[in-house]
């Protein structure tokens, strides 16, 4: 089944969930995912019966032959898999390897902004982890001083200070929240963006009413993935209120996650991904 999915022009991202293998069918998946990655596409793997508990689950489930946890894991991931650990993560990195396989990926800087102080820094806290390990790099004076004349031309610079990641508040409208993230994308020191931000603010157009506006926040961050080859992560920190905002996103093609410090994780494991084992050349490289 993944070498069939994997000769398709039309897929690009498959995810696999296994319970466990039978005698030599683990290396026959592991060669399989060789030769799947090295077409190009992106295998993300979740190996069930990481426990006792779990294994015993898996073999009343199915029985299926559970195998050494550690050594699947090991093993599809040399194959060139991303190996996820949470069903939340297999999740996230679906969503990443779907709809950012045509982006350019050229290392591991993130650029990072959110309206509100403390999603910051739970980003600046979430860059390193056990499989990924990316910058949010401080911006180069030219970049400084083009981020400093956007925040002066909101009157915003006398609350912020430009820097990565930026803090711009919640009195940044839309247009301005847009202008601050046009600069991150438009920087070559930074090869991948997340915008977060907590709609709670009447600053911005974020209720179910306020959508369908063109001049919309949901409509702006569109535009700007859809205009730029460089991935772009949108993050809504909200409860169900703004369900309606998340999904006006990601049906734009947007990927949108609803935790700053998760999207930089799952990113974190994309890009370090992407960086160690690059994709053929992306659609929009013409």
């Amino acid at each position: 089944m993944l070498r069939a999915a994997g000769s398709r022009d039309d897929i690009d991202a498959i995810g696999v969930y296994v319970e466990g293998f039978k005698d030599l069918d683990g290396i026959a998946f592991v060669r399989a995912v060789d030769e799947v990655t090295k077409a190009g596409k992106i295998v993300v793997f979740y190996k069930a019966g990481r426990t006792e508990v779990g294994r015993s689950a898996t073999a009343g489930h199915t029985a299926s032959i559970a195998g050494d946890y550690d050594i699947c894991q090991s093993a599809a991931e040399a194959a060139g898999a991303i190996v996820t650990e949470t069903f939340k993560e297999f999740e996230q990195l679906m969503e990443l390897t779907s709809v950012l396989h045509d982006k350019k990926v050229g290392g591991r800087r993130i650029g990072a902004l959110s309206n509100a102080g403390y999603e910051t820094v739970g980003m600046a806290d979430a860059v390193l982890g056990p499989r990924h390990e990316v910058d949010i790099p401080d911006l180069s004076k030219d970049a400084t001083a083009k981020l400093a004349e956007t925040l002066g031309r909101h009157k915003l610079d006398g609350l912020v200070n430009a820097r990565n990641p930026l803090d711009v508040t919640p009195m940044a409208g839309d247009q301005a929240y847009e202008d601050c993230v046009r600069v991150f994308m438009q920087n070559d020191d930074i090869d991948a963006v997340v915008a977060s931000f907590v709609p709670l603010t009447p600053e911005m157009a974020t209720t179910p009413d306020e959508l369908h506006d063109k001049d919309s926040i949901a409509h702006r961050l569109a535009a700007l993935f859809h205009e730029s080859p460089k991935p772009l992560i949108v993050v809504i920190d909200a409860g169900p209120t703004y369900e309606a905002l998340a999904l006006e996103i990601r049906e734009k093609g947007v990927p949108v996650f609803r935790s700053s410090d998760q999207a930089i994780r799952s990113l974190g494991r994309y890009l370090c991904h992407r960086a160690d084992r690059p994709t053929p050349a992306s659609k929009t490289d013409g």
